[in-house]
């Protein structure tokens, strides 16, 4: 899977509590079509991106975002993002 550098950055990436403050930061938005996590590196400077399409018959419950209270939509078909 492909994205902009334009359309990633314009998301709104938050982070759960308990990632707060470590060297590997993994933060997550979300969008109209799925669920993004971006996973950036302190010590080497990489940030790397993955996209998790929301399953079409998904609850109401199965969609929750809130990381700020560990609330993520149930996925578990993470695809590599290729940022360009």
């Amino acid at each position: 899977m492909q994205a902009t550098k334009n359309y990633v950055e314009s998301l709104d990436f938050r982070m759960q509590p308990v990632d707060g403050g470590q060297t590997v930061e993994v933060t997550y938005a979300c969008d109209e079509d799925g669920l993004w996590c971006r996973t950036h590196d302190r010590s080497d400077r990489t940030t790397s991106y993955q996209f998790a399409k929301y399953h079409g018959r998904a609850t109401e419950e199965q969609l929750q975002f809130e990381p700020q209270n560990h609330l993520l939509p149930r996925h578990c078909k993470w695809q590599e993002v290729s940022v360009r």
